[in-house]
């Protein structure tokens, strides 16, 4: 069973992934630094909400037969190879979580270490920043408003702006952002490229700022003069930097100016980013009279059962028999129980008409035949959501059930799910004998909100 943990990760990263590429290709180049830095921000916030959003913008029809879905909570899931499964992605999620919390540790370490650094040496209250001197082997470097310079060095006017310019645009902030986020997707090469594209960025935008007072051509001859050792503190500004690809960057400000127009492009990456994660379908009921009624004007639902079915399935001798008894009005609770392998119809009053279960464009409620095919999509692309269909319906805060792959040949396989884990396994289906004619999909126990029980469907495969 895929976490939601996981997915949410994934998608973040595969966002990540393609905006990263669509700046190194289209913007990394242009001399357009402050718009460069918003975007290399902005990437990571799109990257972290758009899984997280859901819109209602694609319409499913639905007939107005359709019925609740009605039954107890879920259990745990009991199938072959799935527990296996689920135990996989335990150790999975213990590994992740545990390099979660060994990055946040050396960012944390760091920072303590570089705020006892900053302490203990001797500052100066400058005008809009604090010059701290550090010992003789330190590089130049900004931390927040400290400047930190070797001991008995004098620093020249163009570093001091350019370090400035670090200060009061405070790119600090946006080093210490990156290294939370590689802290999440640390598993993401593009996260590590993200970070690398806001330092040499932020460098551009300083040096930009620092060749104004003498001209570019004498700030770059004073880069290439440059002979302070690298940092290893990603999270602060080091002014020795990338310093070759600075110096050719200083020659292209004048160039590429005019071609911001790049910048608009992401719009339409943007929309097909919403499409894939935040767009989401949404039950539209059709009138007797095949008008269609939207979400807010549904009519009264009919759900009127007159014939009481019990259907028993015998797993020893795969047979199985369906008795007929007295008309009663109500509603169907279909059960599939695990322990014997039998199959229960029972019938109950009518208690909710607020709900409907979508299993991608399926509107479930009443049993129907399904094609191997379209089980295949169900269970590789779509997963279940349950809505409500009426205005005045509470808002749907929880739900839980299972689905049960009954083949004539093979073992029955059992799935929990719930609204936070809705995603179905496609090796449910996999396996000689699942996806055969005759094969049944029970989809029962559902329950939402705690206390709002659904009547449950079985699909057979045709």
């Amino acid at each position: 069973m895929i976490s939601p943990i996981f997915t949410y990760l994934l998608q973040s990263s595969i966002c990540l992934g393609v905006l990263y590429a669509f700046y190194h290709v289209l913007l990394r180049d242009l001399p357009s630094f402050v718009w460069n830095r918003f975007y290399l921000l902005a990437m990571y916030a799109v990257s972290l909400t758009l899984p997280l959003l859901s819109f209602d913008v694609y319409p499913v029809y639905i007939e107005n037969t359709i019925q609740d879905i009605i039954t107890p909570v879920s259990e745990t899931i009991i199938a072959d190879g799935v527990v296996a499964t689920q135990s996989n992605f335990d150790w999975f999620l213990g590994i992740y979580i545990l390099t979660v919390i060994l990055f946040l540790g050396r960012l944390s370490y760091n920072l303590w270490k570089t705020i006892a650094q900053i302490k203990n040496a001797n500052r100066s209250i400058q005008e809009n920043y604090t010059l701290v001197e550090g010992n003789s082997n330190d590089k130049v470097y900004s931390f927040f408003k400290y400047l930190i310079k070797p001991k008995g060095t004098v620093l020249h006017p163009e570093v001091i702006q350019h370090e400035l310019t670090h200060i009061r645009q405070y790119h600090s902030i946006d080093l210490i952002l990156s290294e939370i986020v590689k802290a999440v997707l640390w598993f993401n090469p593009f996260v590590y490229l993200s970070q690398k594209a806001i330092r040499i960025n932020h460098e551009y935008i300083c040096d930009d700022e620092a060749s104004k007072i003498n001209g570019r051509y004498k700030y770059a001859q004073l880069l290439s003069d440059i002979s302070y050792k690298q940092s290893n503190l990603i999270y602060v500004n080091n002014f020795s930097y990338k310093l070759k690809n600075r110096i050719i960057m200083l020659q292209k400000i004048d160039s590429l100016t005019e071609r911001k127009w790049r910048y608009a492009l992401i719009l339409p990456i943007l929309f097909f980013g919403l499409h894939m994660y935040a767009f989401d379908t949404y039950p539209v009921m059709l009138n007797d009279d095949n008008n269609i009624s939207t979400i807010d004007t549904i009519p009264e639902i009919r759900h009127v059962y007159e014939i009481d079915t019990t259907t028993i399935f015998d797993y020893e001798t795969y047979e199985e028999t369906v008795e007929i008894s007295k008309r009663i009005v109500g509603d169907t609770i279909i059960v599939f129980d695990k322990e014997t392998y039998t199959e229960t119809v029972s019938i109950i009053p009518r208690a909710h008409d607020c709900y409907v279960l979508l299993w991608g464009d399926r509107a479930l409620g009443q049993s129907f035949a399904v094609s191997p095919k379209e089980v295949r999509k169900m269970f590789r692309n779509k997963s279940i959501k349950i809505t409500p269909i009426k205005k005045e319906c509470e808002k749907v805060t929880s739900w839980s059930g299972r689905i049960i792959i009954v083949p004539l040949k093979a073992d029955p396989r059992v799935q929990d799910i719930s609204m936070s884990n809705s995603k179905l396994i496609e090796g449910m289906i996999k396996g000689d004998g699942y996806l055969e004619s005759g094969t049944k999909i029970f989809i029962e126990k559902f329950v939402v909100n705690g206390d709002i029980e659904l009547s449950g469907t079985v699909l057979t495969i045709e």
